[in-house]
């Protein structure tokens, strides 16, 4: 009789605590993503706090059942000028972008960057298309460009570490862009035009087809072009001194690390341009197996032109020497207004996917993928025998290739188990190499090579992940909605490689060398464990504990890097170390969903990660025209941040939102430069946040949001000095305001305007940030 009167009063308190907010529940969107699982589940299935973005109009529309809103009102075509990744995921929550990853930007792989959850770095996150990796061989970075988004049908973020399913490309989480496949016959354009800083123009044109017998095929082709801006200040260092010609036009400063200095001029424009084209070909063969195939080139080409001395003397410009303004006394050369460029990469990618079932709960997916990609950028050699149009230079070339396949079986074995098992294979190679040319403004007229280095790497992986439902008969209140999932990987890594050097008939001071290191191999194993739990209809509670890895990149293995910097003018050389450990990460979260009556959507995350091992960029030689970094495990860091996403319907055609994440981060140990200790981490903002509303009312759409990034410090200052702001170099915080507004003339052309740093707020991300832009545009879609 107890028994009996328990059960009846925990089936009465659920039967009140769900009608709460039952009307809330009526018909809740349902969105599959496959990126945290291998396998399509329900979003609110998802081990994880995945950000979905739909990217056509799609988007499920909040409707009069006072459903709570889970996504977007409007689609993001509708709501922002997407042209790359970083567009398409600008308020994701704990996702930072830096760079080349916008639209507005030079397309420039070296000086962008990423971070999720603290974890800094495009290669410390697997980016793919359709569930292909799209990080290089050289660094494990993305080259943003690359990315088609007027090609996608929705992007997944899945934060977190996820090197239990992915392998260590995935230490921060994964970002998989989803195409479009073929459904009908279909033909589609859009032109638009920036103007402001910097003006620009888009181009894109496709056409897809499904055709009766179970063919399908999609061509797609975009073109952008920026007239670019003026976005760097040349600066030099200043001692009070009487000493050197006396100048006008020169402008006092302190630079980013806080050293008196002077602005004697800027690098010009940097104009640029970006290609892709992708063919696709599907076939249906039934309903249970299909596949498709398809080749993908993308290119882009940055350049510098008029460069500006502002520096005028008695004999006119001062272009070499000594320079005085106001007792401040500096060097100048004609080398301080040239730059690494021309920049340009090309990629030619081949790919295959195969999906089938082998039986009614069987399911087999396989796919391959080849990338050969080159990376090209030219430099002056030194003030007597170049200048900014021609003379003596290197150019510096970066082939490399990678190959992936993956094989995946997933099968439901009895009532409460979902088994997934799968292996793959990668295999990454690098030949670079350094080369004389008569003119470092064209790569093309290369004499004798001085410098190589190559490297070669593979992963063979096997992984395992059991999702299990074990009280799906049980009829009791608030345990039957209980998912675990179990996983884990391990990837067998293996590396070798090597480089030369040798004085040429341009640079006869060279120091020869000849290195041929040992092979390398490491095993690592990379478990995870997380837990789905629906109490109730209007609350989704979800937690997860696992471990990653990252091994070291054959760049930062084998390979000497140069880039350009500020203060002073010169060059910085980075340093390779064939001994570098992978990096190691060990973290956890909790978080939770809720739908409440009000119309609201309230999203809740807190994490910590534990890394070691993390490689970093540790200044030997600096503050000179010529620094020196090195590539060193720096020990131990943590990261705890808290992440929190809120929608609320005001009616059916208004939504607002709002996205925030805090991150507090430390490096905590380090052996060999304990003056690291201490400091934050490099690229990781403290605070973002964002927030914005959304219209959508018959052939009309229109959305307006803010977003603040918070200071970093870059990837080159571990040490944390730069603390300057609003001067080149330094990683200002920033408020951004963008806005946008479409209106469907009819079934098939839709015009649109928008506006992007609508504040026209200066500030600068190490080169100075785009002003305020507006962007014209029309689509057609027939």
């Amino acid at each position: 009789m107890i028994r009996t009167t328990s059960l009846r009063g925990a089936n009465t308190l659920a039967l009140i605590l769900a009608a709460v907010p039952a009307s809330a529940q009526e018909a809740l969107p349902d969105i599959e993503v496959a990126s945290a699982t291998r396998s399509n589940v329900k979003l609110r299935e998802a081990p994880a706090a995945v950000d979905v973005v739909q990217t056509e109009s799609s988007s499920q529309k909040t409707t009069g059942n006072a459903e709570a809103p889970t996504r977007s009102l409007v689609s993001l075509d509708e709501k922002r000028d997407v042209r790359r990744i970083g567009d398409a995921l600008l308020d994701t929550p704990s996702a930072y972008f830096r760079g080349g990853a916008f639209g507005g930007r030079a397309p420039n792989v070296g000086s962008s960057t990423f971070s999720m959850r603290g974890v800094s770095g495009s290669s410390r996150t697997l980016f793919m298309i359709d569930g292909m990796t799209l990080n290089d061989s050289f660094t494990h970075a993305v080259n943003w460009a690359s990315m088609d988004l007027n090609d996608a049908e929705r992007v997944e973020v899945v934060p977190g570490a996820f090197s239990s399913l992915w392998g260590g490309d995935a230490m921060g989480g994964v970002v998989n862009v989803i195409t479009k496949a073929p459904t009908k016959r279909e033909f589609s354009g859009s032109a638009s035009f920036t103007a402001g800083t910097p003006y620009s123009y888009t181009l894109t044109g496709g056409y897809r087809d499904r055709f009766d017998n179970g063919l399908g095929v999609v061509l797609r082709a975009t073109q952008i072009a920026s007239h670019a801006y003026v976005h760097e200040n040349i600066i030099a260092n200043a001692t009070p001194s009487a000493a050197g010609t006396p100048v006008v036009g020169g402008m006092p400063i302190l630079n980013v690390n806080g050293v008196p200095s002077m602005i004697i001029g800027d690098t010009g424009r940097r104009p640029w341009e970006q290609q892709n084209a992708n063919l696709r070909l599907y076939y249906d063969y039934s309903s249970d197996t299909k596949g498709h195939v398809g080749v993908g080139y993308d290119r882009f080409i940055v350049n510098n032109v008029d460069p500006h001395n502002y520096l005028v003397g008695p004999a006119g410009n001062l272009w070499s020497g000594t320079g005085n303004v106001g007792g401040l006394s500096f060097s100048v050369s004609p080398t301080n207004f040239m730059t690494l460029t021309p920049n340009e990469q090309t990629t030619l990618r081949g790919f295959g996917k195969f999906e089938t079932k082998l039986f009614d709960a069987v399911k087999l997916e396989a796919n391959v993928n080849y990338a050969d990609r080159t990376n090209t950028y030219a430099s002056y050699l030194n003030a007597s025998r170049s200048w900014f149009d021609g003379g003596l230079g290197w150019a510096s070339s970066s082939p490399n290739s990678s190959f992936d396949a993956n094989l995946t079986l997933s099968a439901d074995v009895g009532r409460y188990n979902q088994l997934i098992v799968g292996a793959s294979y990668s295999d990454n190679a690098l030949s670079s190499h350094k080369d004389d040319t008569y003119s470092w403004r064209d790569p093309d007229t290369r004499v004798d090579t001085y410098y190589r280095a190559d490297g070669h790497s593979t992963m063979t992986s096997v992984f395992i992940q059991d999702k299990v439902t074990p009280l799906k008969d049980f009829h009791l209140p608030y345990v039957q909605n209980l998912d675990l999932y179990f996983g884990g990987r391990y990837d067998m890594w293996w590396a070798h490689g090597g480089s030369w050097q040798q004085p040429t008939v341009f640079q006869p001071s060279v120091l020869p060398f000849y290195k041929d290191n040992p092979a390398r191999e490491e095993n690592n194993f990379s478990p995870k464990f997380s837990i789905v739990y629906d109490p109730l209809d209007w609350v989704t509670l979800r937690g997860s504990v696992g471990t990653a890895f990252h091994p070291p990149t054959l760049y930062q293995l084998y390979s000497r890097g140069f880039t350009t910097k500020t203060a002073p003018v010169g060059v910085r050389t980075t340093e390779a170390d064939p001994n570098l450990k992978s990096e190691r990460l060990f973290g956890w979260e909790i978080g939770g969903t809720f739908r409440l009556p009000t119309l609201t959507s309230v999203q809740l995350t807190y994490y910590e990660n534990y890394l070691s091992d993390l490689i970093y960029q540790v200044p030997v030689i600096q503050g000179t025209t010529n620094d020196l970094n090195q590539n060193v495990n720096v020990g131990k860091a943590y990261v705890r941040g808290i992440e929190a996403v809120v929608r609320q319907a005001v009616t059916e055609e208004v939504q607002v939102y709002g996205t925030l994440s805090r991150q507090d981060n430390r490096v905590t140990q380090v052996d060999k430069q304990p003056q690291l200790v201490g400091k934050v981490l490099t690229d990781v903002p403290r605070i973002m946040f964002a927030f914005g509303a959304e219209w959508k009312w018959e052939k009309w759409a229109a959305s307006a949001e803010v977003k603040y990034t918070g200071s970093t410090f870059s990837t080159t200052d571990t040490l944390n000095q730069g603390r300057i702001r609003g001067v080149t170099g330094a990683y200002d915080p920033y408020t951004m305001v963008n806005a946008k507004v479409s209106y469907k003339i009819d079934d098939s052309m839709t015009f649109s305007v928008s506006g992007s740093n609508l504040l026209n707020l200066k500030y600068y991300e190490y080169y100075l940030a785009p002003g305020l832009t507006i962007t014209a545009g029309l689509s057609v879609k027939y």
